[in-house]
């Protein structure tokens, strides 16, 4: 039943009504016949005729979306790269607590992330640890805390055993003086926190370099914090945390704290009426912390009334397996990409820089420039997880899926499968921080988008198509219909044959 919902979601076409009109009114002076339906197919199968268009026939509407699985419109945030057993516990958790799936799936990347931590480095051309930074974004009442709560229990299972253990620790006595371990002379263990100052932050990063998860349930506190503790250099430190770089902070009475590699992943939600006095500040919007953020922001989340489901104990039983599996996850080496990924990843850089030629937006290019960094070590937390359960599953069908051979290609490799749906994933992404965007610029900031942006932005493939099937055998070429659009030839033709 949920294969069945799936191929129906992906054969919806995920362009806005608004967003066709546009291009078609953009065509009207250039294009014969602009907005008459010629009906003629995008591929006719050999020897197959052309359906010839009725006299004074209306042009038909794109279809609108889906409604999606627990009740979103827009792009859903695909699985079908993840595991099976990771798969059925977010179905499991997104059916139980009726909230978007999206929602859960960036909390399972979160957690994972968080278990592997600095153990893995993606090696290509530059170096990358697989940190992200995820914003759940929902109205008040939509359930945002209880799944990304539920998803979570195994870290917090880990951090109340080192709790405990950092108890017993300072409460023994120690052998020399026979008085008691303090906190100050034993470092505190940590996999996840919830609140600090930028300095204690910093310590924390240095006391547990396997990193750390920051989670706040409203994430709006972490960020207006931002500057209150340190206006000289708080937000550039959250730059350097983000990419990997040496933290240095100099201290006057005590010893400075250094983090050579610093990890931090951070999860939080927010409610969409407080998103632009917290991120539409001019920090946020200009320095590049906004693009740093992947942002889970379903356009409309429906209600549902409660019900008494509960998540399976042996569905969440594999969830935990799996985050125990992560955090014993030790690669052989560097992770790299494999011959295949490598090609896969290289089209989509080519990809993200065409959309980046025909913005005039400095931000919506930021965002894209991020892209290239996030859906590597996207990439490389999905690839963790294949690699980690196929070490330990005895049943890889039962537990991985009949295909997962081709996402374990080689270990310690990306295969070309992980990344991509890696793409798939940052299409969906790169749509939310465009939607974000809208909802903090300023009034009058920017124009609305071009019909090149439109036809070039996030999960544009089904509207540049239907133009095509609609206006293609009114052209000469297909050049002259790349002309008309403001793109290049090869670039139609390549999402004409994906």
């Amino acid at each position: 039943m949920e294969e069945n919902k799936e191929q129906a979601v992906n054969a919806t076409p995920h362009y806005k009504d608004s967003d066709f009109e546009a291009v078609v009114q953009e065509l009207q002076p250039q294009l014969p016949n602009a907005g008459v339906d010629t009906g003629a197919p995008l591929f006719a199968e050999p020897g197959a005729t052309s359906t010839e268009p009725q006299p004074g026939a209306a042009m038909t509407p794109p279809a609108p979306p889906n409604a999606m699985l627990a009740g979103t419109e827009g792009a859903e945030l695909p699985i079908y790269g993840l595991p099976k057993m990771v798969q059925e516990y977010i179905q499991e958790v997104s059916n139980v607590y009726l909230c978007p799936m999206q929602w859960v799936t960036v909390t399972v990347f979160s957690a994972a992330s968080t278990a592997v931590g600095s153990t893995v480095t993606i090696r290509n051309k530059y170096e990358n640890s697989l940190s992200l930074w995820f914003v759940i974004v929902g109205k008040s009442g939509t359930n945002k805390s209880a799944p990304v709560k539920e998803v979570l229990k195994p870290l917090k299972a880990l951090q109340r055993k080192y709790d405990k253990d950092f108890e017993e620790c300072c409460n023994t006595p120690s052998v020399e003086g026979g008085g008691t371990a303090t906190p100050k002379t034993q470092p505190r263990k940590r996999i996840m926190f919830n609140d600090s100052t930028p300095e204690m932050r910093a310590q924390v990063m240095q006391e547990n370099p396997h990193g750390v998860l920051m989670y706040r349930d409203e994430i709006r506190g972490f960020f207006e914090d931002i500057g209150r503790y340190n206006k000289s250099g708080e937000a550039s430190d959250l730059l350097r945390i983000w990419d990997n770089d040496r933290l240095d902070l100099a201290r006057k009475t005590q010893d400075d704290i250094v983090v050579d590699r610093p990890f931090m992943n951070v999860l939080g939600s927010i409610q969409p009426k407080v998103m632009k006095r917290v991120f539409g500040n001019d920090v946020f919007m200009n320095d590049g912390l906004n693009q740093r953020i992947m942002f889970s922001y379903p356009p409309h989340v429906e209600l549902f009334d409660p019900n008494d489901a509960e998540v399976q104990s042996c569905v969440r039983e594999k969830w935990a397996r799996t985050v125990q599996y992560l955090l014993e996850f030790k690669p052989n080496d560097n992770m790299r990409l494999s011959d295949g990924a490598n090609v896969v990843y290289q089209d989509y850089l080519h990809h993200t820089i065409e959309k980046m030629r025909v913005t005039d937006d400095d931000y919506i290019s930021a965002i894209y420039s991020k892209a290239q960094i996030q859906v590597l070590r996207l990439a490389g937390i999905v690839q963790c997880m294949w690699e980690a359960i196929e070490r330990h599953e005895i049943n890889r069908n039962e537990s991985m899926g009949a295909d997962w051979s081709s996402y374990c290609e080689s270990l310690g490799e990306i295969s070309a499968a992980t990344m991509q749906y890696a793409i798939a994933c940052m299409e969906y992404f790169e749509e939310s921080a465009i939607r974000v965007y809208n909802a903090i610029a300023d009034p009058g900031t920017g124009a609305p988008p071009s019909v090149a942006e439109l036809i070039k932005g996030a999960n544009s493939k089904d509207l540049i198509k239907e133009v095509v099937r609609r206006y293609q055998p009114t052209m000469k070429s297909i050049s002259a219909l790349a002309e008309a659009l403001g793109v290049s030839q090869p670039y139609l033709s390549k999402i004409l044959k994906s």
